[in-house]
């Protein structure tokens, strides 16, 4: 599966994935999801970065991301 693994420039990252595709470890965050039996088993529930931040990710009926620890995310009309 192509996936990006690897970034090297001013700062270089290394980044991780599970035998699903998704993405675990980024440079400073890891990532947590639900089990194989769950609606969205590639939906993030939540991400943990290296500053010691938990943010719970939660997503509406359709899959859209709604918010991540304090941060919410509104959609307009265009997204169903």
């Amino acid at each position: 599966m192509g996936r990006l693994t690897d970034r090297f420039g001013a700062s270089n990252e290394t980044y991780d994935y599970d035998a699903l595709g998704n993405l675990l470890t980024s440079h400073d965050a890891t990532l947590s999801y639900p089990g194989l039996g769950a609606a969205r088993p590639h939906g993030a529930t939540h991400l943990s970065s290296d500053d010691g931040e938990d943010s719970v990710i939660d997503y509406d009926d359709v899959g859209n991301v709604e918010s991540m620890g304090s941060l919410r995310i509104a959609y307009n009309q265009l997204n169903p």
